[in-house]
């Protein structure tokens, strides 16, 4: 029962986070990044809510050159949505267990910070040319 609430939850929260997304995504409004207004760079992660927006509409190439992370948090937030469901199917979370096993893993971790200074990176470049 335990592998069903935590699939229940898992897939509850991405539901709020695509109803809140889509609400984003056909208002005008939209929030400012508080490090590019405070320091007048971007951040490593500005530019991912109209990244997610292009994606959302298939845009795939824009959505990459909006914000480089946009990608792979989709992919990595799919199959983590992908196993939630599973989980709450077959009553096991074995494959949810492992992936959350998996991104934990100090390899991973490395390569999200390496994207993260790449996207950084990126974002300041584009600034400034």
């Amino acid at each position: 029962m335990l592998h069903k609430k935590q699939s229940v939850i898992i897939i509850f929260l991405y539901a709020i986070g695509v109803l809140v997304f889509l609400l984003i995504a056909h208002t005008p409004f939209y929030l400012p990044c508080m490090f590019k207004s405070i320091t007048g760079i971007p951040c490593p992660t500005c530019g991912l809510t109209r990244a997610f927006l292009y994606i959302y509409q298939l845009n795939i190439i824009s959505a990459v050159k909006m914000n480089i992370l946009a990608a792979p948090l989709i992919i990595a937030m799919l199959v983590h949505l992908s196993f939630a469901f599973i989980g709450l199917v077959k009553g096991s979370n074995i494959m949810l267990d492992r992936f959350h096993s998996f991104i934990a893993k100090s390899w991973v971790i490395v390569t999200m910070i390496v994207l993260l200074v790449i996207s950084g990176v990126y974002n300041i470049l584009n600034f400034i040319l």
